[in-house]
């Protein structure tokens, strides 16, 4: 049973693992994660009817929270997930980590990963 769970940054396009996240305040993207146990380095795949909440810290000193409805479990590979993220929460985004609470029945388990975000200077 999986119990250190981290998560891989996937990039666009089919890229692959990246090493961050990296976007601009102001626009809307696609964050796509892997869930996976640090102490094997294997997938972890979310049990059916799992909750997931996914948070990033926010320049508002609260963080901003991704609720499950908006959160895409792949259908063929359930370690993979995906979510909308909408300008106005780019805008308070900041650089910084990305955690994802599990709860599976009476289980809650996160998934972390420190230096995950990272806000990029607009350019005048």
């Amino acid at each position: 049973m999986a119990s250190n769970l981290s998560l891989h940054i996937l990039g666009d396009c089919d890229q692959g693992k990246i090493e961050e996240f990296n976007f601009y305040a102001g626009e809307t993207r696609i964050l796509k994660l892997q869930i996976y146990d640090i102490q094997d380095n294997q997938k972890y795949c979310l049990p059916v009817g799992s909750v997931l909440t996914l948070s990033v810290p926010s320049t508002t000193g609260t963080d901003i929270e991704i609720a499950n409805a908006d959160i895409t479990v792949g259908t063929d590979d359930r370690s993979f997930i995906s979510m909308p993220i909408t300008a106005a929460q780019t805008t308070l985004m900041m650089t910084g980590w990305i955690k994802l609470k599990i709860v599976s029945g009476t289980v809650t388990r996160w998934a972390v990963t420190e230096s995950a975000t990272n806000k990029l200077p607009l350019h005048t």
